[in-house]
């Protein structure tokens, strides 16, 4: 009997390593989509401890106006030495914030209440402390204020006005 050949025909897949173009393009683009939503969340992160940290300032500080009144026995104004710290301050640019009117009444008034100079907000500007109470004669009781250009003001408690 003949032997038959069997006819095969061999194919060659050749093995294909690596990624395609279009594959490296998605992976690149699904991974700066999610470091941008990273860097947003960080960036929001980042203003709220910010905010956080200039609220607990403001309060720190309204415990030091509160110690200094009951030690001196005084309105805010005779603690300070002042009637109004922040008028010296006007109109709060960063010309007149850094000026040495402001910058003088700043630290001495920071420093009658105890701390070692100028506080200033996570923002880099001072806080700003206006004394009202028992200023004008006509109106006796208007609020002190105490506040910062970046997170707001807090009204001071009356001392004698309550």
């Amino acid at each position: 009997m003949p032997k038959i050949k069997k006819l095969c025909l061999k194919v060659k897949y050749k093995k294909i390593t690596g990624f395609t173009l279009i594959e490296l393009l998605v992976v690149i683009s699904i991974i700066g989509f999610l470091a941008s939503m990273a860097i947003f969340a960080l960036n929001v992160a980042r203003v709220k401890a910010k905010e956080a940290r200039c609220r607990a300032d403001l309060k720190q500080i309204l415990t030091a106006i509160d110690v200094k009144r009951d030690e001196q026995n005084k309105v805010l104004m005779g603690v300070t030495g002042s009637g109004c710290t922040q008028c010296s301050c006007s109109p709060y640019d960063d010309t007149a914030l850094n000026s040495t009117a402001c910058v003088n009444r700043l630290t001495l008034t920071f420093k009658n209440l105890g701390f070692p100079g100028i506080l200033r907000d996570p923002w880099g500007k001072p806080y700003l402390i206006d004394e009202n109470e028992y200023e004008r004669p006509d109106n006796l009781c208007v609020r002190d204020s105490l506040r910062s250009l970046n997170c707001g003001s807090v009204s001071v408690p009356f001392y004698i006005c309550k």
